[in-house]
């Protein structure tokens, strides 16, 4: 497996809280961000923002938009309606 070098910069207190805490897990800084890269890549997504863009249908939503709309209407539907009213 080839490999390359990634180099970045944080301040010398995060680079030292962080070193700590892989520490404590058992492993290095090195061995943490090849972790945070893996899940990155396997959930094509960083810290839960979707890399990848999500299609659209013919009204412009994506899929789970269109979920959570028919969830509400359902809720609405049902009188499981919260009203709130700005002064």
């Amino acid at each position: 497996m080839n490999t390359s070098v990634i180099t970045v910069r944080v301040s010398s207190e995060d680079k030292n809280t962080f070193a700590s805490m892989c520490e404590s897990l058992g492993m290095n800084t090195s061995t943490a961000f090849n972790m945070f890269v893996k899940d990155c890549i396997k959930k094509k997504s960083i810290l839960g923002l979707n890399c990848e863009p999500e299609e659209v249908d013919e009204n412009g939503f994506t899929k789970s938009q269109m979920d959570y709309l028919q969830k509400s209407i359902e809720q609405l539907d049902q009188g499981k309606v919260v009203e709130y009213k700005q002064d």
